[in-house]
């Protein structure tokens, strides 16, 4: 018996192979789990994973740049 399985990527909803003796399965595609936005400071793109409970909306140099 395989001890690989299917599950549904939580973002396009295609297949995602997983493991079952993996602790922390990934619940993403490598490429899915990952978006852009633009920084609300210098307006250029960020990168933020889809699994942070507290995306930034900012650079960190940026934020540091504006509050010195």
């Amino acid at each position: 018996m395989s001890k690989w399985h299917t599950v549904e990527c939580r973002h396009c909803g295609g297949e995602l192979r997983v493991h079952e003796d993996w602790t922390d399965p990934p619940s993403y595609h490598k490429e899915c789990a990952w978006y852009e936005t633009d920084c609300e400071i210098c307006g250029q793109s960020m990168r933020i994973h889809r699994d942070w409970d507290n995306p930034p909306k900012v650079h960190k140099a940026c934020r540091e740049a504006k509050a010195a």
